[in-house]
């Protein structure tokens, strides 16, 4: 992820997940998403990432 919120966003609708203005995830039935390593240790977003 790396700080990249958009990027990320566009991902996990490719992915069938529902993302909503207000930062919130809605996986689709039967996946999880899990994240392993940096979230926000760079990037043009990362505070968003943060409150994400």
């Amino acid at each position: 992820m790396h700080g990249c919120l958009e990027e990320l966003r566009d991902l996990l609708g490719k992915l069938g997940y529902e993302t909503a203005d207000n930062l919130s995830v809605t996986p689709p039935k039967g996946r999880k998403a899990v994240f392993v390593g940096d979230l926000v240790d760079r990037g043009r977003t990362r505070r968003a990432c943060c409150a994400w």
